[in-house]
């Protein structure tokens, strides 16, 4: 019996201001893939509130999306590549001319690694974006504070 999860998550984590906040978006998934975004969210990093998602509603932002899909795509064919150069590099049958293939699989792999961390510097924030973020963030704080609570993703988070 094959099980489908389902659900919301954020994903697309970028413009990480540390001990502060980030950027993320919320989106529909299958399997952990994340197929429809919904909103981008401001995500503040507390020590108190380390356990959930402390997040409050901003307007869209397209370089989460895009790097989430990118991101996904780029985990999918990593271990699609290097499942595939495994299982040629180990085969009992060991054929002819299939220890090049095998590596040019395992090679292939690595270079999207590569690729997949380059996705983590271009997810940093610019010094005015940065700036907008800080204050974002300290308005949210306000808010959260004023409200006496936190607000999580799952429950409806305010728009700020």
């Amino acid at each position: 019996m094959l099980w489908w999860i389902v659900g919301a998550d954020l994903y697309g984590k970028v413009d990480r201001v540390p001990e502060v906040c980030h950027v993320g978006t919320r989106f529909l998934h299958i399997m952990f893939f994340p197929m429809v975004p919904t909103g981008s969210y401001l995500v503040l990093e507390s020590e108190a509130h380390r356990e959930s998602n402390i997040a409050h509603k901003i307007r869209w932002s397209w370089k989460p999306v895009g790097l989430a899909y990118m991101r996904a795509f780029l985990v999918v064919t990593i271990m699609a590549s290097w499942g595939v150069g495994c299982e040629i590099l180990f085969d009992a049958r060991n054929r002819p001319g299939t220890r090049s293939l095998a590596f040019m699989g395992l090679g292939f792999g690595t270079v999207l690694l590569g690729v997949y961390l380059l996705t983590l510097l271009l997810g940093r924030p610019t010094a005015r974006r940065r700036e907008y973020l800080l204050q974002l963030a300290a308005k949210a704080q306000a808010m959260s504070h004023e409200h006496g609570e936190w607000h999580d993703v799952t429950d409806g988070p305010h728009v700020i």
